[in-house]
């Protein structure tokens, strides 16, 4: 029986936070997950980055739909995601200033814009098969 969605704040005991909507027990819906700051000789914690924020769409316990992820350099890829990966059309955006814009699936840009901070576009084909 599916449960009525519900919006709530959930803090994981490793400090990372949840904020938003839940159905059956797992993030769905719009929310906002925290990854806490921790040692810099380890940048990751369950799949997340050290001090990263993802604020979007879920279903079933992973980003789906609409989101935006953010590091903690600054760096965001912000589009469509499916089954927890950037999948569709998307825009990445280095802490340096680049950035790339276009389509991937499986968290793997094929085909897209790079654009240069004080330079030119440049069109780009990684992989020709979608």
């Amino acid at each position: 029986m599916e449960q009525k969605k519900n919006i709530r704040k959930h803090v994981y005991p490793d400090g990372s936070i949840y904020e938003g909507e839940w159905l059956n027990g797992k993030h769905h819906g719009k929310g906002k997950f925290t990854c806490p700051n921790g040692p810099p000789e380890i940048e990751f914690k369950n799949g997340y980055m050290y001090g990263a924020v993802y604020e979007g769409e879920w279903l079933d316990g992973k980003e789906n739909g609409r989101g935006k992820h953010t590091a903690p350099d600054g760096s965001s890829y912000e589009g469509e995601w499916q089954n927890g990966y950037p999948c569709g059309k998307g825009k990445y955006t280095n802490h340096s200033g680049y950035t790339v814009e276009g389509y991937g699936k499986n968290g793997i840009l094929y085909e897209g814009t790079i654009t240069y901070p004080f330079s030119t576009t440049k069109n780009i084909v990684i992989n020709s098969t979608k």
